[in-house]
């Protein structure tokens, strides 16, 4: 993970560069006994920002449109992978994760509650 901060304290104002890039395998066989992976690299450069300036709302809706869209894909990738597991015969495995599924699912719906609402004011 590769994170920059330039920060002014004098005013209080600061900015943020925000950048990581991950690399996972998905991993699994099939009922014909075929097993392959597929490689799946996500690269993020994140927004930059200083505080004590106000972003226009459309650009704050934009943002909170993608990071809730970008949170929905990452569970459903984590659905895929408890799949994968439980194929594997982990079911404990799978079990926890699905867990964590339903603690993202929670959370990814109080995020589209707020785009809800930012979008009502913008």
């Amino acid at each position: 993970m590769h994170e920059e901060h330039d920060h002014i304290h004098d005013h209080h104002d600061h900015d943020h560069n925000h950048e990581h890039t991950h690399t996972h395998d998905h991993e699994h066989t099939h009922a014909d006994g075929t097993t392959h992976s597929h490689p799946h690299e996500h690269a993020h450069d994140h927004h930059s920002h200083a505080h004590g300036e106000g972003k226009p709302i459309d650009e704050l809706v934009a943002l909170m449109k993608y990071m809730t869209e970008h949170n929905a894909a990452h569970t459903h990738e984590l659905e895929d992978l408890a799949h994968e597991v439980q194929h594997a015969g982990q079911n404990a495995a799978h079990d926890d994760i699905m867990k964590a599924v339903r603690f993202f699912n929670q959370g990814n719906e109080a995020l589209r509650l707020a785009l809800s609402k930012l979008q009502e004011n913008a």
